[in-house]
């Protein structure tokens, strides 16, 4: 926390370490001190990307009004994380450009998109910034908390295929009795016995939720499963729309013209359609462009750009931002 000021002041850290769990679901604890507690020496070069992060928007117009919707769940949420860092990615890749940046105000009867940005002799441009999680920040989650158990421990699912949210174990609901059931199957007892398993064959099954499989790897015989994939081609076009359709009515973008949409996906699932080259389908009428990557905390959005890893493209019958 001394190293890390502004982490520590605006993710509202808490005091002392046995604070950082709790018992509020789905996470049970307070995400950024957890990372900070387990982050390896190595690792400890994320905090110093995400307290520059902080450090170049609180330079902002409008931060101040911006962050009172994000108090400190950002830190705590490990969803939210994540949705909070891409706006920062945003607004450090405009500024960066030497762009003019702010936070736009926003009153209860009319929302605004996350950013504003100027430009000289053109018109400005409205910016909504939406990390496209679905249940994976919940997957990602789980995995992050098995490797601190044992680093050969790890999750294994069919991707690019479609999920009953009944029978998901991370969907939102579902998620807390998935903890538990993991909980109760992980003990110490069971993860040495499959250690000593794994010495003959692996990967040894820990807990199985259908497909959706904790399993330890070992130094014994790998023994692959067939498991057949969805084909990324094909669930891409059902990504863009769900994307299209869960910001249209969002932030008064109808409104806000022009618009640039900058969406974040990590999960692996639409990672594997991002290089495909069929066609997305049609942006909603309130959205003008969209941009689309799979950025990590870690990174900067101007090298996804850089090396070709963004997908961008305009609503039919718009001319664009220009930016």
């Amino acid at each position: 926390m001394e190293r890390y000021p502004t982490l520590a002041e605006v993710g509202c850290l808490p005091e002392d370490m046995s604070e950082i769990s709790n018992d509020k679901p789905p996470w049970f604890c307070h995400g950024l001190a957890l990372r900070m507690a387990t982050f390896s020496d190595e690792g400890e070069s994320l905090l110093d990307r995400w307290e520059n992060l902080l450090n170049l928007a609180r330079q902002a117009n409008g931060w101040p009004e911006e962050f009172k919707r994000w108090s400190g769940n950002w830190a705590k949420e490990w969803d939210r994380f994540h949705q909070f860092l891409w706006l920062l990615q945003c607004y450090e890749y405009f500024t960066q450009r030497g762009l003019g940046v702010s936070f736009p105000p926003a009153n209860k009867n009319e929302a605004k998109p996350d950013l504003l940005v100027r430009r000289e002799g053109h018109k400005d441009v409205y910016v909504e910034c939406y990390f496209y999680s679905k249940w994976w920040a919940r997957e990602q989650f789980l995995e992050y908390l098995l490797r601190k158990i044992d680093p050969d421990l790890s999750i294994t699912r069919k991707h690019n295929i479609a999920r009953n949210a009944g029978s998901n174990p991370f969907h939102d609901r579902n998620f807390t009795s998935t903890l538990d059931r993991v909980s109760t199957e992980l003990t110490k007892s069971n993860l040495a016995r499959l250690r000593v398993l794994t010495e003959q064959a692996w990967p040894q099954v820990v807990c199985k939720f259908d497909d959706i499989i904790i399993e330890l790897r070992g130094n014994g015989e790998y023994q692959p499963r067939v498991n057949a994939h969805g084909d990324p081609v094909d669930s891409w076009p059902k990504f863009v729309k769900e994307i299209s359709q869960n910001k249209e009515a969002s932030n008064n973008l109808s409104c806000s013209r022009p618009n640039v949409l900058m969406v974040n996906a990590l999960g692996l699932d639409f990672q594997f359609g991002l290089k495909t080259n069929r066609p997305v389908g049609e942006l909603s009428s309130s959205i003008d462009e969209a941009w689309i990557s799979a950025c990590g905390v870690d990174e900067k959005v101007a090298a996804k750009f850089e090396n070709h890893q963004v997908h961008k493209w305009l609503r039919t019958g718009c001319s664009g931002s220009g930016l």
